[in-house]
């Protein structure tokens, strides 16, 4: 999940930040992506309650014995002391919250998290408040580290993240005619921006053709004001959301497409 950077390229987000005055700030936050930077400097995109997404460097971060090394990694979740500079945020220290035991030594769980962190990557934009969507990624990191069933305890995020932004629908209804799907199957559509019959769907040839049963089962973890623990036909549920959340990120989204695929396999074991 992480990718590399040349050293002298300065982000859009950051430079934003160019006349911002030399300040110290803290910030409640949760790592949601990271990067290489220049020989031994790592950049974090941080999720934060006050400023939604920022782009923040640690300096020396990938040097043997670096303070900063534990703060840069994806799922991480604390107080993030930085300096703010004309160009850039810099990271000086760091307060964690929580190491998150259990969802670290369990793969699935891992996994789970780091596709939410994706996620939410796509979803939130930079510089805009998201506490909201803080708070749910932190509880479901607390449902994942207490040992909660991954696959459905994902869709379930996937689909209240896109409520709390104000993405939410009624998964049932045509997006293009507003009529309620009746046929099987029903589609998802990029194009259409959602699920659609069969007939809107012939616009679209990359449209996903899943059962109705799938998308009524989105409207009911939408329904839901916690995680299920269980949920019939995760995979192809999950497969569904990445269907849908490659089309927000306008990119392949990995860790949601993987952890699709290790929910279908544990179905079908």
């Amino acid at each position: 999940m992480s990718s590399s950077s040349g050293g002298s390229r300065t982000c859009s987000a950051c430079s934003a930040e160019a006349k911002r005055p030399l300040s110290e700030a803290t910030y409640e936050g949760l790592v949601l992506r990271r990067s290489d930077q220049g020989e031994s400097d790592r950049r974090i995109v941080l999720l934060t309650r006050a400023s939604g997404k920022i782009t923040v460097l640690a300096k020396g971060a990938r040097k043997g014995g670096s303070r900063l090394a534990a703060a840069t990694e994806p799922t991480t979740c604390g107080i993030f002391h930085l300096h703010e500079g004309r160009a850039a945020r810099f990271l000086t220290q760091f307060e964690p919250r929580t190491t998150w035991p259990g969802l670290r030594s369990d793969y699935d769980a891992l996994l789970a998290a780091l596709a939410l962190c994706e996620a939410w990557d796509a979803l939130v934009p930079f510089e805009s408040p998201a506490e909201d969507l803080l708070d749910l990624a932190q509880g479901v990191m607390a449902v994942l580290d207490a040992g909660g069933a991954p696959w459905p305890t994902l869709a379930w995020a996937l689909v209240q993240g896109l409520h709390a932004e104000g993405q939410g629908r009624d998964w049932m209804t045509c997006m293009a005619t507003g009529e309620r799907i009746s046929e099987r199957p029903a589609y998802l559509s990029d194009r259409l921006g959602g699920p659609v019959g069969r007939g809107p769907a012939v616009s679209d040839p990359g449209a996903l053709p899943v059962e109705p049963e799938v998308l009524m089962t989105l409207n009911k973890l939408a329904e839901r004001p916690s995680p299920p623990a269980k949920l019939l036909a995760a995979g192809a549920v999950l497969a569904a959301l990445h269907h849908h959340w490659r089309g927000i990120a306008s990119g392949p989204m990995k860790a949601v497409a993987q952890a699709a695929d290790q929910a279908r396999r544990a179905s079908a074991e």
